[in-house]
């Protein structure tokens, strides 16, 4: 049985979906475009470099609602 592995990239990135899309079992999705059920129904999640410092910085005071 393959499983399921999640990419999530901060930016569009027009070569690396291209090279993923026809693979079973990839996905590739941005950032913002990420949902509960993609993250839960993947077996593995790989991060970009750039997609992992956005998730993971701490939200601006301005950001916080209050």
């Amino acid at each position: 049985m393959r499983k399921r592995v999640l990419f999530i990239v901060d930016g569009f990135q027009d070569n690396f979906f291209l090279s993923l899309r026809n693979l079973p079992k990839m996905k590739v999705a941005q950032l913002s475009d990420t949902n509960t059920h993609d993250i839960v129904n993947a077996h593995t999640l790989v991060f970009s470099e750039d997609a992992a410092k956005v998730f993971t910085e701490e939200p601006k005071e301005e950001e916080v609602a209050e």
